[in-house]
């Protein structure tokens, strides 16, 4: 490895939820996931990818740089938490349809 490449490394960053620090290109940067983030478990890790030309990983569906925070999510709690989601909605749904029949039951016996 030439004197070039040695130096070569992705500036720190804040992504808007994390500080990245320096890192050497061709390597990955750690941090815990931030406790602030509904769903995210501050006990996992996520990770930011340096290129080898020194450039942070770069995704091209978002059009910009991109810190992997999927590995935060605990999927069983994201399970449980749609499935109260699921139930609220159903919820919701069953007691706007009897409000509106009960409406239409006391506009008809006006």
């Amino acid at each position: 490895m030439d004197s070039e490449e040695a130096s070569l490394y992705c500036p720190g960053v804040f992504d808007g939820w994390v500080c990245w620090p320096d890192t050497a290109a061709g390597e990955s940067a750690s941090h815990p996931c931030p406790g602030f983030i509904v769903g995210f478990d501050p006990e996992r890790t996520a990770y930011r990818k340096c290129e080898e030309n020194g450039e942070w990983f770069f995704h091209t569906v978002f059009n910009k740089t991109w810190s992997n925070y999927t590995t935060c999510v605990n999927l069983e709690e994201l399970s449980f938490r749609q499935t109260i989601i699921t139930v609220h909605l159903v919820g919701y749904s069953i007691s706007l349809v009897a409000l509106i029949i009960s409406l239409g039951i006391l506009t008809y016996f006006k």
